[in-house]
């Protein structure tokens, strides 16, 4: 199996997309904890 992986450093895009979709995913998890941990406070103080 010596093939050679195409998305290596040398095509930027590639890796420039990868960080970004990685990116982007991590941020739509933290907003949904941190949004899910002020619904939780709201409803434990409120009551």
């Amino acid at each position: 199996m010596g093939r050679e992986v195409q998305c290596s450093m040398s095509n930027m895009w590639c890796v420039v997309l990868w960080f970004g979709a990685l990116w982007y995913t991590a941020y739509i998890v933290g907003a949904m904890v941190y949004c899910d941990m002020i619904w939780y406070y709201v409803a434990r103080f409120s009551m």
